[in-house]
């Protein structure tokens, strides 16, 4: 509502309410009322006059709440004199706003404090204060007493009372708005002086209903800091960077991730991946599939969703997953279980048809995105291709690359590799070595600047091998046991192959109805053929002989998966389940389905809902056309008939036989086919070849009564004892369910897609098997009854997996059988060498982390396994651990917990003051230093006080020059263009005025003695301005031209201009963090001796 001038009569004044008069600030003296008045111009605090009181007094009381400890350690171990103060005494009471009001009388106290001080941060320049306060404490010099119920503040010197608001916190005496009267303790004021004994003896009277409490205060500060040696220091540093989940402080994420019920191997893939995100700005997950990778993707996406919403970037956190089309379902199903839905899926394929309308569509995604994940990412190697082109739209702050292929091979490949992740994420002198390399034709693989280019690599990967995550499991193995307390394991998946019998009569025939089934137009697939209403014209042909094309292949593929899975479920296609359970003389309680025959006898009375006659053949517009295109399919439907009842039964009693025999290794075998009645079908063949086999056979499908899915889930459950059991399984087993007690699974028909051969499977190849070893049939069909799909499987997992491993493997001799038409001979030979030995092609990658487990696993530790599992968790409570040593030189290592807005971090400052964080280099430094010291100590000193002064400063000043390259780029750019800006508005005083205050955050400062400016989110205001301007100046950027634009670029851009609103916002929204010294969970300081 807007305010108004409202008018007065004459006699009185006008009262102008949007320019109300100043009040009289006159305030009565601070030795009288002491008050914090920061902003007037005695600047005027609470804490003067305390100070003033205790200097002049033998003794003192505080009566205060328990929030006020921190600024107590701090006020009394370093800003107070002792040296006349003989003791100080300390009552602590409550503080109401930490409780909800129904407990104040059932909450301990005692509780509260312990709560609240866990809580706090304690910074490493206050080591020698914390020493002193419990060296005092212990000789009497201060002591703690403790009352629940109470909330006054009083404060008793020799010489004057306090009475008041104030706490005894740093916020109290100095910052907040506080009413306190001081009362001399002067016999000539005869009121004042009995005033001021009342108040003490009130102070007095509380004090004495206390219970001692110094000792657990004496507990409380040692757990702040605590002298250990180098191994322990070490370990808590390993632990904090490796396996501290830093992110449960988001109370609704930790939640959730312990809902999902993780293996521990995801949520150590989770803290680094987000470390490397933090860090690098991308990541490359590169665990072996089978290994849970798609759900720790999908995990890390919910992961950075609430990171962002707790950094305040909401509206920056849709996601966005590109995937091959084969695995878009499993992506989706993905985030339904994990109850996510702000990403969105888009088909790598989409993105290669730019004709279509919602490629279009694809790319706003692509744009708008902040998370961006792109699986099997060596198919967008060729940055020539549209699907990599319209990836390089992107401006997302979070990228995340999925694969298993190795991308070491070629030097353009890791060049494509760094673009697709974004240059700007390279340091300025691997910038360089890049444009360098760029503009070279022919680059050679042994050049400095490129294997400078492939270590940067190795900074954003995570990549566990199977070897690597079972010795995970050895680490931790109390978390990777099933239900019977028994540790589990991957177990070997050994592939197998069985002829599949088929006669060459057989193979005649089902030459046949392939030609036959070539010959279909697929009409039962387009009785509706509706315009979508983003369909333009221009797209109209291209759409319809899309939709042409697809209904031919899939009746195609219907009448070839049927005839493989069994003559029966074909003939069930064709005519019906009736008419194929009264030709084979067996029954099924599935719902009735197929007859393709009568479907085509109803559709044909009347033409197709058609919405695009004028781009569609004249058989799906003209009726006289239409119903003899019909005539024509019913027609080639009944001959495909015909011919599958003279086909044999070889196929099916050999798959019935092939299976029995399995029960000569195995007590339980699981066989799934994708058809019901082929189950029920071969049920029966069991029941009149093998009678009185002794082996028990169910059919299990999504139809089974609950009773016998029931017994099933009983029967394959872990630790059953039955035995002799076969279950006949449809896909609606195939998910959701756990049947590791089989060891052994049969494909009766050879899926058709990726994901169902992984479902399938996994329920037996899975951490918790019993078994060493698992084995998987796999059908060895002839040509004749081999589908497209199957050599589509195969030449998937050639492109995407084969190479790295999964959960299993596809037999040599499937793969041989299609080989001219998977992959040209020579690369299939070296595609199968190359997979023998997995390592092999990761010679000379290593992951992120490679260099962090090195110092405590493998050959060359600077601590052993076994000391780290001891000493990582020892003292857990105590928030800092130091180790001293005494050196030739100075040098300090410090490990920084993470918080629920940034990750942990690790530094290394050597004597020439060289800050390393890169975690290589922090290692390499570690080993360097800590091998060559030779005296450690156990003591602190003010020469150590010092050099952590030092060097927490050093830090300071160097805070924007340790952010990730593109980040610190980012803010390079905006003081340049700023500074530019700055000469321009010569004549604007107002917008001169704002530049210079946004300018002063570029200098490091402290905002006062907990907080400084957050320059990681810093960094971001100044991306979300200048990525868009980049991703317009790269869309423009010709084909042809070579040149590698990068942040820099902006630099000299003159048409870029900083509003007035964006200065601002900035300056409104600057972020603040915890000082890094009030985070320091570990540090290992070098003293030279000469000091």
């Amino acid at each position: 509502m807007p305010r108004h001038k409202i008018s007065i009569p004459i006699s009185q004044q006008i009262m102008d309410f949007d320019n109300p008069p100043q009040p009289l600030f006159v305030w009565p003296d601070n030795n009288l009322f002491p008050l914090n008045l920061k902003d007037s111009a005695e600047k005027r605090t609470v804490l003067q006059v305390v100070l003033e009181d205790i200097a002049v007094s033998n003794r003192y009381l505080v009566v205060t709440g328990f929030t006020s400890l921190a600024h107590i350690i701090e006020l009394f171990g370093g800003k107070v004199n002792f040296d006349s103060l003989q003791d100080v005494r300390i009552i602590l009471g409550f503080e109401p706003e930490l409780r909800e009001r129904k407990l104040w009388k059932s909450a301990e106290l005692d509780k509260d404090v312990k709560e609240y001080w866990a809580g706090q941060h304690y910074s490493l320049l206050n080591g020698g204060v914390v020493i002193k306060v419990i060296e005092l404490i212990k000789a009497q010099r201060i002591c703690f007493r403790l009352s629940d119920g109470l909330h006054a503040k009083i404060y008793i010197g020799d010489l004057h009372a306090i009475l008041g608001s104030s706490n005894f916190s740093k916020n109290g005496l100095t910052f907040q708005n506080e009413a306190n009267i001081r009362l001399a303790n002067n016999p000539m004021l005869q009121l004042e002086h009995e005033q001021y004994q009342h108040i003490k003896q009130i102070a007095e009277n509380y004090y004495q209903l206390g219970k001692p409490y110094s000792d657990t205060i004496v507990e409380l500060l040692t757990n702040l800091l605590k002298l250990v040696t180098w191994q322990e220091a070490l370990a808590r540093a390993i632990s904090e960077i490796v396996d501290k989940p830093w992110l449960n402080d988001i109370p609704e994420l930790y939640n959730k991730l312990n809902s999902l019920k993780l293996w521990p191997s995801q949520r150590l893939g989770l803290g680094q991946a987000m470390y490397i995100l933090q860090t690098q700005g991308c990541v490359l997950i590169a665990d072996p599939t089978g290994s849970g990778k798609t759900k720790m993707i999908s995990t890390l996406q919910l992961v950075l969703y609430h990171w962002l919403w707790e950094t305040g970037r909401r509206n920056k956190s849709y996601a966005v997953t590109i995937c091959p089309p084969l695995v878009k379902d499993s992506w989706h199903k993905e985030f339904v279980d994990i109850e996510f839905s702000q990403s969105g899926q888009i088909s790598m394929g989409a993105l290669s048809y730019t004709k279509g309308i919602s490629h279009g569509t694809h790319l706003k995604e692509i744009r708008n995105a902040n998370i961006l994940v792109v699986d099997e990412a060596h198919n967008f190697l060729n940055l020539n291709s549209f699907r990599s082109m319209s990836v390089a739209e992107h401006t997302s702050d979070n990228i995340i690359l999925a694969t298993a292929t190795p991308i070491n091979k070629k030097p353009k490949d890791l060049m494509r590799l760094i673009e697709l992740l974004g240059v700007d994420n390279l340091g300025d002198q691997e910038l360089d070595d890049f444009k360098a390399l760029k503009r070279q034709r022919h680059i050679n693989s042994n050049s400095p600047q490129f294997a400078a280019l492939k270590a940067y690599i190795e900074k954003f990967i995570v990549r566990r091998t199977k070897t690597q995550l079972n010795k995970l499991i050895d680490r931790e193995p109390e978390l990777y046991v099933n239900r019977r307390g028994n540790r589990c394991r991957y177990p070997e998946n050994v592939p197998q192959t069985y002829k599949t019998g088929e006669t060459i009569e057989d193979q005649r025939i089902a030459q046949g109805i392939n030609r036959l089934a070539g010959e279909l137009k697929g009409l039962i697939y387009l009785q509706r053929i509706m315009k979508p209403d983003d369909l333009e014209t221009q797209d109209e042909q291209y759409h319809i002989d899309l939709r042409l094309r697809a209904a031919k292949a899939l009746s195609k593929y219907n009448i070839q998966a049927k005839m493989r899975s069994s003559k029966a479920a074909l003939l069930e296609h064709l005519k019906g389940t009736d008419a194929a359970l009264e030709e084979y003389k067996f029954k099924s309680g599935k719902d009735k389905s197929g007859n393709v025959i009568a479907t085509i006898a109803k559709i044909s009375k009347s033409l197709p809902k058609n919405q695009l006659q004028q781009v569609c053949p004249e058989w799906l517009t003209d009726m006289d056309s239409y119903q003899r295109a019909c005539r024509e399919e019913a027609a080639i439907y009944e001959e495909i008939a015909q011919l599958s009842i003279k086909l044999s039964l070889s196929r099916e009693l050999k798959k019935v036989g092939e299976l029995l025999k399995l029960f000569k290794q195995h007590a339980l075998v699981l066989a799934f086919d994708s058809t019901v009645l082929t189950l029920d079908f071969l049920g029966k063949l069991i029941r009149t070849h093998y009678p009185n086999n002794g082996i028990d056979h169910y059919v299990v499908t999504g139809a089974s009564t609950k009773t016998t899915v029931t017994s099933i889930l009983k029967k394959f459950d872990l630790g059953s004892s039955s035995e002799n059991i076969l279950a006949l399984c449809s896909d609606s087993m195939a998910e959701g369910v756990n049947l590791q007690q089989a060891s052994a699974l049969m494909f009766l028909d050879m899926p058709s897609v990726l994901r169902i051969a992984e479902q399938r499977i996994g329920r037996i190849d899975r951490l918790d098997s019993p078994h060493a070893k698992v084995k998987v049939y796999w059908p060895l069909d002839s040509a004749e009854f081999a589908l497209r799909s199957d050599k589509r499987l195969i030449k998937t997992s050639f492109d995407t997996e084969s190479l790295i491993g999964s959960n299993f493997t596809i037999p040599d001799e499937i793969m041989g059988q299609h080989l001219d038409e998977v992959i040209r001979p020579e690369e299939m030979i070296q595609a199968i060498k190359e997979n023998k030995d997995q390592e092999y092609l990761w010679a000379g990658v290593q992951d992120a982390f490679t260099s962090v487990h090195k110092l405590y696993e493998g050959d060359d530790t600077l601590i052993d396994l076994k000391t780290y599992e001891t000493w990582k968790n020892v003292d857990a409570s105590v928030k800092v651990k130091l180790s001293i040593a005494r050196s030739q030189s100075p040098w300090i290592f410090l490990a920084v917990k993470g918080t629920k807005v940034i990750s942990p971090r690790w530094y290394f400052i050597d004597a020439d003051e060289k800050i390393s964080v890169e975690l290589g280099e922090v290692c390499s430094q570690l080993r360097h230093h800590m091998t060559s010291t030779e005296h450690w100590e156990m003591n602190w000193s003010d020469t150590v006080q010092q050099e952590l002064n030092r060097y927490i400063k050093l830090l300071l000043d160097n805070e924007i020059n340790m952010l990730p390259s593109k980040r610190k780029r980012a803010i390079e750019v905006a003081k340049v263009i700023l500074g530019k800006q700055l000469k321009l508005a010569d004549k604007n005083l107002p917008r001169r005025k704002l530049i210079r205050q946004v300018l002063e955050m570029f200098e490091p400062r402290i905002v006062n003695e907990e907080y400084n400016i957050d320059y990681y989110h810093f960094s971001q205001q100044w991306l979300d301005i200048f990525t868009p301007i980049l991703a317009e100046k790269k869309r423009q950027q010709k084909k042809k031209d070579k040149k590698v634009l990068s942040l820099q670029d902006l630099k000299s851009d003159k048409s870029i201009e900083l509003t007035d609103i964006q200065l601002q916002k900035i300056l409104d929204e600057a972020p603040l963090i915890i000082n890094m010294w009030n985070r320091v969970a570990s540090c290992i300081i070098g003293v030279p001796n000469m000091l």
